[in-house]
């Protein structure tokens, strides 16, 4: 059962595997489509690439703001905004 028929595709960054993997299998119990990435940098990667090959980005994407090493969520989202002002972007920690 799909908590909302608007919402199909998630893009999920977060540097610890077990949180990607947990948030992951959640989304998709939901029904969402599920696209993972480690940091920043991968997720811009992962956006750009959807959007080009399909032409519809993903419908939201939730990064992590605390990321060690590479890019972190706040950047990330940044960045994002830029490629598509219309992204919608959930900052979780």
């Amino acid at each position: 059962m799909k908590v909302s028929s608007q919402l199909d595709k998630v893009l999920l960054m977060d540097d610890d595997k077990a949180v990607r993997e947990v948030a992951a299998e959640l989304l998709r119990f939901l029904g969402f489509e599920v696209s993972l990435a480690c940091d920043g940098e991968e997720a811009i990667e992962k956006y750009s690439r959807e959007l080009k090959v399909s032409g519809k980005p993903f419908d939201v994407v939730i990064v992590d703001l605390t990321i060690p090493c590479g890019m972190d969520g706040s950047q990330c989202a940044k960045e994002l905004k830029k490629i598509d002002p219309d992204a919608n972007i959930i900052l979780s920690s």
